[in-house]
C-alpha cells in the first residue's frame, strides 16, 4: 500500500521540479533585455507580471464585495485539501486497486 504513497510523492516531485524551472526562466526574461524587444510568446515578461498584479488587484476586490462567497469558497478548499492530505478523511477504497489510488493520490498531495 505505500507504493501508492511513494509513486504519488515521485510525481508530485516532478511537478514541483518543473514548475521551479518555469518560475527560474521567466524571473531570467524579466532581466533579459532582449525579452522587451523579441519575447518568446508575444508578450515581454513584464507586462505578463503586470497582468498578473491586475489580475490579482480584480480578484482581491471581488472577495471583499462578496465575503458569503469568498468564505464558502474558501471553505470548500479546505475541505478538499484535507481530503487530499490526510487519509482518515478520504473513504478507504473498496478494492485493492481502488486503494492503491487513494494512497496514489495521498502522495500527490
Amino acid at each position: 500500500m505505500t507504493g501508492g504513497i511513494v509513486a504519488g510523492g515521485v510525481e508530485r516531485a516532478g511537478q514541483t521540479a518543473l514548475g521551479t524551472a518555469a518560475a527560474l526562466k521567466f524571473a531570467n526574461r524579466l532581466f533579459n533585455p532582449l525579452d522587451l524587444v523579441a519575447p518568446p510568446n508575444g508578450k515581454p515578461a513584464w507586462v505578463q507580471l503586470g497582468d498578473g498584479a491586475a489580475d490579482l488587484l480584480y480578484n482581491t476586490g471581488s472577495a471583499v464585495a462578496h465575503p458569503v462567497e469568498t468564505a464558502r469558497t474558501l471553505s470548500q478548499k479546505a475541505v478538499a485539501l484535507a481530503q487530499r492530505v490526510d487519509p482518515s478523511r478520504t473513504p478507504k477504497g473498496t478494492t485493492f486497486g481502488g486503494e492503491m489510488h487513494r494512497k496514489f493520490d495521498v502522495g500527490r498531495a
